[in-house]
């Protein structure tokens, strides 16, 4: 069993939070990856609200310095991102059903 993170709730919380109580849920986590162009991952990494608050200068510091040590790492500019995907599934509990 891999260590809790302190950013993820346990399972109760996950469906309290999505509010599902009262509901039947299974929750996965689905691992995938996909390999984009050093370009295409700097412009979602570029996209996110954090960046665009940071100013013009701060922002093209910023990625450039990101182009610079991803190259270090993924030298044909195509870079490995890798995804989990915290997916809850829920059905209507039965009758004498607890829920979660």
């Amino acid at each position: 069993m891999a260590p809790r993170s302190a950013l993820l709730p346990d399972d109760g919380d996950a469906a309290r939070l999505a509010g599902l109580t009262g509901l039947r849920v299974v929750r996965r986590h689905v691992r995938w990856s996909r390999t984009v162009p050093l370009d295409v991952h700097l412009a979602n990494i570029g996209s996110r609200s954090a960046f665009l608050v940071l100013g013009e200068e701060h922002h093209r510091d910023f990625l450039a310095e990101e182009r610079r040590r991803i190259r270090e790492i993924f030298p044909d500019e195509q870079v490995e991102e890798s995804y989990v995907v915290d997916l809850l599934v829920a059905g209507r509990a039965r009758a004498g059903s607890t829920g979660t």
